[in-house]
């Protein structure tokens, strides 16, 4: 379930946050802690002109990006219809091929995550979409994407029109709603979530559909509309919109559009819902009472795979979970009452195993119990074979023209493995590769998306899903076989819905598949037998399951009789077995159908749209201007000013620019302007940055007034090692003439830091719980018009993130640091963010040592307050008990000199902006073995340590 996003103010702050990180504090390097986006590539950009785009591709994606650009003006003139308005700009939109050339793009500073297909920001109106092999997939995600942009067109528009200079946008689920409504049909992945809302008791009213998180929020949001459309008529969408400049309060708008109060619309929106899914229960079984639950745990466990054993009865099922946060292989043996899980591989904590994409790619087990699985590891996929007997991985194969690999599976031999794969172009086709030769053969190549094949195991058959049908293009999938020794492509399964995951039979005499064909995923079975010709024919599929919300991954159970599958209920995907013996006796026979060319996607044409093709060349364009407090190379130096932002459109080059001025007086006015540029360059993968600075004025350090008339030069780079590692360096060149202390300093200063970085921990609301990270820095700053060293610094900082439970865990940091020279560096300490108990940097020296202990645990969970205010909900409190060992010194300290403290810290997430901390402690004096009898409490904000 991939889905886009739209960056709001957001993605503002997001930008800013970057570029503080990256620019106006170097020192010691780019940021301290942090995933990497790694630019594997090198792109050779190109524009194409349409009469209404700009659209940014590389030449390698020349046949895809005048597909996409024929699909990007059949967009604009639908929602031109649609919104009665359209932008007045051309959009630019930026291509990229496959997901993992997507993952690279610099238009935003967020990481893209696996799910994300495509996203809107409005820093430049750019729209940013990738191509996944489905050819419904690239028209849908244009088109979603561009009704944001068409949404925001027709707000601003009415805002204009009527001179209304404050702009609020609709909540979340409104605006990925009405892209979901106007850009695809309701489909079953809508149905499966708003049935289990529905049938299990979480219906939302209109005032809680702001707690909706992820891919509900699309699907839900979606469909509001058509109850707006069946109870007040199609029009008033539109007028919602029309109506904008009346309120700036989303529930008078909607009052003001339907003509009455807002909580009657709520009850009928309430009353909609369970007309439309109320009676469904009647005939559809609950999947927790009519098949055994295999897995309790976590939000997806998925793909499953068996272990064969045709001695057996009971099963060994391998399946893909992120039960833990982090995604991993597991094992679970149904034989066992407890049916104890185990962990067989671990992921998204090295770079072998970046991504094990549970949402898109099967697992497969031979008789030798080798698994197979797919893997991200750097630029590209990686097919993994692994013992399951020795635990460890027997040979890793990668292919250099394929970008994405899924759905491994075996041959019946085990010397071979056919799968789907994404080629650097983003055709989505079928592969069979020698595991011992390496040797690699492809067996279809189209524009078709050919998905998660199956090898049967008495005959030289593929099945596989594939959109070649006649509403491919509208997202249908079919079953078709593929005879490997002929070649010969035939289709098995019929109809306008999605056929998906085939699945043999151990005695290769049964079809198993997952389809819509009712609305929602189920199971179906198809019978397999030999005619007189000795040639493989299929009886009809009957139905498996009859479930009101969605079955999918299906595979055969060692005997042959049951079906182990994913279900999805109360939000949560698990592991069910098929509890009676499935019957799949039908009498009619499919005929089989050679598989003709059902349709062929539509190229731009030059003769319909006037096109023109050119170079990329980069042009910068204002981003943001607005204060900031605090930009020098040095962090001590500190005062208030403008910072001005710039890029161009795929966010490759950055400017940034700062004006400011500590004048105390109109005299010293012109004397104490404050100037500073830098360039950044992030079109490769060594991320490095120019720039110059001058400063003059009054300054404080840590309260300490001083003056300082300043001017340099410095440089910056970073090295992505992967994901999770990086060196960061930085340089500064300064003149230095300052005043403080009754001491006067001046001349020539170079300051050089190096940072080793690595990031491979998982956070949760306030900060993270589980994995590691670690900063290693190194700096030395010379006086270039002395003989001695200013000053040397040696940094160490490790946290490890142990899991107790699921949501709670053992946080333990520790940080050492010493600097040493004629103008030695200053550590200092106390306060919330290091040793609590303590006022905030009361502690100061050359050495610094620092220990933090920390259990964490959940309070309380989704909490709404009556306020007089109006109602406040809370999506988690977090506490934690902790123990803080540290101090600060200049020469020499005992251990008995240590400080120490322990208490309760309350940690609050509010919306996601900052974590407020509300710290509880007594001090411990270890000379005198004392606990301090005052308690000390703090009050402050910023994420856990």
């Amino acid at each position: 379930m991939q889905h886009s996003r739209i960056d709001f103010l957001f993605l503002v702050a997001a930008f800013l946050s970057s570029i503080a990180c990256q620019v106006f504090y170097p020192v010691p390097a780019y940021g301290y802690f942090g995933r990497n986006k790694v630019q594997y590539s090198e792109f050779d950009w190109e524009v194409m002109e349409t009469p209404h785009f700009e659209i940014f591709y590389y030449k390698k994606e020349r046949e895809l990006v005048e597909i996409a650009a024929k699909l990007c003006e059949d967009s604009f003139a639908d929602l031109t219809q649609k919104f009665k308005d359209h932008p007045y700009r051309k959009t630019p939109l930026i291509v990229y091929s496959t997901h993992f050339d997507f993952q690279q793009t610099n238009a935003t500073p967020h990481i893209i995550s696996e799910g994300l297909a495509g996203l809107t920001e409005f820093l430049k109106g750019r729209v940013v979409v990738h191509h996944n092999g489905s050819y419904y997939h690239l028209k849908h995600v244009i088109h979603h994407e561009l009704t944001h942009v068409f949404m925001l067109a027709r707000l601003s528009h009415a805002l204009q029109d009527h001179k209304k200079v404050q702009f609020n946008l609709p909540p979340l689920w409104f605006v990925e709603g009405i892209a979901e409504y106007w850009s695809s049909e309701w489909n079953s992945e809508g149905e499966m979530i708003a049935r289990d809302y529905a049938l299990n008791g979480h219906i939302m009213n209109l005032r809680q559909m702001w707690r909706l998180r992820g891919y509900h929020v699309y699907k839900i949001g979606q469909l509001f509309f058509p109850f707006i459309a069946e109870t007040y008529g199609e029009e008033k969408i539109l007028m919602i919109m029309q109506n904008w400049w009346k309120a700036n309060n989303f529930e008078q708008i909607i009052t003001m559009t339907l003509g009455e109060p807002y909580e009657e619309t709520n009850e009928k929106w309430v009353y909609w819902l369970k007309k439309r899914y109320y009676p469904i229960i009647k005939t559809a079984d609950h999947v927790n009472f009519a098949s055994q639950k295999l897995t309790v745990e976590g939000y997806a466990d998925m793909k499953p795979a068996i272990i064969p054993n045709q001695n057996s009865v009971n099963d060994t099922i391998i399946f893909l979970s992120n039960r833990t946060g982090f995604a991993n292989i597991y094992r679970i043996d149904t034989a066992q009452k407890e049916k104890k899980i185990s962990t067989v591989v671990k992921g998204e904590r090295t770079t072998d195993y970046e991504s094990f994409h549970q949402f898109r790619s099967r697992i497969d087990v031979n008789f030798r119990r080798e698994l197979a699985f797919v893997s991200k590891s750097g630029d590209r996929d990686r097919l993994y074979i692994r013992s399951l007997d020795e635990n460890r991985n027997l040979k890793t194969l990668k292919f250099d023209n394929l970008t994405i690999l899924s759905s491994p599976n075996w041959s019946p031999d085990g010397e071979q493995i056919v799968f789907n794969a994404i080629d650097e172009k983003g055709y989505s086709d079928l592969f069979i590769v020698n595991v011992q030769t390496e040797e690699l053969e492809r067996l279809t190549e189209d524009f078709y998306d050919d998905l998660t094949p199956a090898w049967s195991p008495l005959e030289p058959v593929i099945a596989f899903s594939s959109d070649r049908i006649s509403k491919g293009r509208e997202g249908c999938y079919n079953i078709f076989e593929l005879d490997i020794s002929t070649r010969a492509l035939n289709q098995i399964t019929f109809g306008d819905h999605k056929d998906m995951s085939p699945t043999w039979s151990g005695d290769g005499k049964r079809l198993a598949f997952a389809s819509d064909r009712d609305q929602i995923f189920n199971l179906y079975v198809m019978e397999t037998e030999k005619n007189k010709k000795h040639q493989l024919i299929y009886r009809k599929p009957k139905k498996a399951t009859d479930f009101f919300s969605s079955a999918i991954d299906p595979v055969w159970s060692n005997d042959n009789q049951h079906l182990i599958f994913t279900a999805f209920n109360n939000t949560r995907f698990r592991l069910y077995r098929t509890e009676t013996l499935i019957d799949s006796t039908q009498t009619e026979y499919v005929e089989k159908v050679g598989a003709d060319i059902a349709w062929t996607p539509d190229p731009i044409s030059q003769e319909e749209y006037s096109i023109v093709h050119k170079d990329y060349t980069p042009l910068f364009s204002i981003d943001i201007a607005q204060g900031l407090v605090g930009y020098d190379p040095d962090p001590a130096i500190g005062n208030s000013g403008m910072v001005l932002a710039m890029s161009d459109m795929l966010g490759d080059h950055l400017v940034l620019m700062t004006l400011s001025n500590s004048a105390q007086s109109k005299s010293d006015l012109l004397k104490n302007f404050s100037i500073g540029a830098t360039y950044i360059n992030r079109s490769s993968r060594i991320n490095w940055g120019v720039g110059g600075f001058h400063y003059s004025g009054q300054f404080y350090d840590y309260g300490i007034e001083y003056s300082e008339w300043l001017v340099g030069v410095q440089a910056l780079a970073s090295y992505p090692f992967s994901k999770f590692r990086r060196v960061d360096f930085s340089s500064v060149l300064k003149y230095s003439d300052k005043d403080k202390l009754d001491a006067h300093h001046k001349g020539y200063f170079l300051t050089n830091y190096l940072s080793y970085v690595r990031d491979a921990s998982l956070w949760g609301s306030v900060g993270p719980v589980d994995g590691s990270r670690y900063n290693m820095t190194v700096g030395i700053s010379s006086n270039l018009s002395g003989k001695n060293t200013a000053y040397y610094l040696f940094m160490g900082d490790y946290r490890h993130y142990f899991r107790i439970s699921r949501r709670s865990s053992y946080a333990v940091r520790l940080i050492g640091r010493y600097s040493g020279g004629e103008e030695a560096e200053r550590f200092r300490m106390g306060g919330s963010w290091t040793l609590r108990g303590y006022p905030r940097n009361s502690l100061s020296g050359n050495y610094l040592l620092l220990l933090n202990n920390e259990v964490r645990f959940p309070i309380f969970h989704n909490v709404i307050l009556n306020s007089p205010m109006g109602v406040m909900e809370f999506f988690m409190l977090r506490g934690g008990l902790f123990f803080d060992v540290g101090n600060t010194w200049d020469d020499r300290v005992e251990l008995s000199d240590m400080k120490g403290s322990f208490g309760l810290g309350l940690r609050l997430n509010m919306f996601g902006a900052a974590a407020l901390r509300w710290d509880f402690s007594r001090r411990v004096d270890f000379k005198k073995g004392r606990v301090s009898q005052k308690s000390y409490n703090e009050f402050f904000f910023g994420w856990n340590y």
